[in-house]
């Protein structure tokens, strides 16, 4: 007699483990020989389900010296088809000349189209070049302080940075920004009533 609870031998586990993977290994391989046969189901149905309303339109019953008459199926599928390459055909015989004419005309202008596209970058490159950032800020702040002179004694923190001879807008940010002011802000609103969201 065997026993029930016997723990399974090593050789078939390796048997189990190795027929997995040769049964995934196989299903992959189906799947990707299969792979261009389930695209092609895949977009005939996508058509079909597409096709399917014109062609119900085209089964409509009409009535002819009072008989009611309804096309095949067959029928009505093959006269929607016939209908879409006739259409296709039309839209092509028109399109098509426009469509080479102005593709040749783009590739004619495509030069101009190219450098346009160059200037179009060295522009937005200079817009956003900081080299020269220090010199406009010193430009900027010498024009300012000429206009609206910080007095010494207006100079912000002073007893941390002491005083400045040249004491611009940038200088004043900066000492500003340099030092946490209203971390109490959020509390004290929220303690009025008023939410933070």
């Amino acid at each position: 007699m065997r026993p029930t609870n016997s723990a399974p031998s090593p050789t078939g586990v390796a048997l189990r483990v190795l027929l997995v993977v040769v049964i995934a290994a196989a299903g992959l391989w189906v799947l990707h020989q299969l792979g261009r046969v389930i695209l092609l189901l895949v977009v005939t149905l996508f058509f079909a389900y597409l096709i399917a309303p014109l062609v119900d339109f085209a089964r409509r019953p009409v009535t002819i010296a009072g008989i009611e008459r309804r096309l095949s199926p067959a029928l009505a599928i093959a006269i929607v088809y016939v209908g879409i390459l006739i259409t296709l055909s039309a839209g092509a015989t028109i399109m098509l000349p426009r469509l080479t004419r102005q593709a040749s005309q783009a590739l004619s202008q495509a030069p101009v189209y190219a450098s346009s596209l160059r200037a179009w970058e060295h522009r937005w490159a200079g817009y956003y070049d900081d080299a020269d950032l220090p010199a406009q800020l010193d430009a900027y702040d010498r024009r300012r302080e000429a206009r609206h002179a910080t007095p010494k004694e207006s100079q912000r923190f002073a007893d941390r940075y002491g005083y400045a001879e040249r004491y611009g807008w940038s200088e004043d940010k900066a000492r500003q920004y340099s030092v946490p002011e209203r971390h109490n802000f959020g509390p004290f609103i929220r303690g009025h009533g008023f939410g933070l969201a």
